[in-house]
């Protein structure tokens, strides 16, 4: 996966929503 840096903004946006639900949903697991 060289090519990595040649990721649209579009895909950098996507992966950032991705990690936040998932943090989002891991923190609430943690504090339930």
């Amino acid at each position: 996966m060289a090519e990595k840096k040649e990721l649209p903004k579009w895909g950098w946006l996507v992966i950032g929503s991705v990690i936040g639900t998932v943090v989002s949903l891991t923190i609430r697991e943690i504090w339930a």
